[in-house]
């Protein structure tokens, strides 16, 4: 069960795990949240689930009070993971994967330019303290119709990337 927000409007600090269900409601209300959750946090973590994935973290504002905010971010556990199952957008850059999905979900050791591993860096707040991250497990994320793009990392037959070659 997901704990309180602080005063501030974060949850307290360390790994909260939660089922969909209880991220949906506690996450999902508004216009905003509602689309960034259906349209593309859900996708992702079904292709990342489809690969073998058992762990997603989420942070920054979409797990606070924050009334709109302004996407998803998070990381993903790589351990047991197929990642010749995983699309290329999976290892874009953070703002491609924004342009599709509305937010993005890295590697957990995902290093970000000026404020090192992603992972870290979310378990921080703007004023330097530290927050909590909610834990998902893609596997108990319902399955939803993947966009036309995505639907063949849903078949049984490995993908072969061009970095493969």
């Amino acid at each position: 069960m997901l704990p309180p927000f602080t005063a501030e409007g974060f949850l307290p600090q360390g790994l909260h795990h939660a089922s969909w269900t209880e991220f949906v409601t506690r996450f999902g209300n508004g216009k905003r949240r509602t689309h960034l959750l259906e349209f593309g946090l859900q996708h992702l973590l079904n292709l990342l689930a489809a690969a073998g994935c058992t762990e997603v973290r989420l942070g920054g504002s979409f797990v606070t009070t924050k009334e709109r905010p302004g996407d998803f971010d998070g990381v993903w556990m790589s351990a047991g993971v197929d990642e010749n199952r995983l699309p290329m957008e999976i290892y874009a850059s953070v703002g491609a994967q924004s342009d599709i999905f509305g937010g993005s979900l890295v590697p957990e050791n995902w290093q970000y330019t000026d404020i090192g591993v992603l992972a870290q860096a979310l378990e921080t707040n703007r004023k330097g303290i530290k927050v909590g991250m909610v834990v998902l497990a893609p596997q108990e994320v319902p399955f939803i119709q993947p966009l036309d793009r995505y639907r063949r990392f849903f078949t049984a037959a490995p993908i072969s990337h061009p970095w493969d070659r």
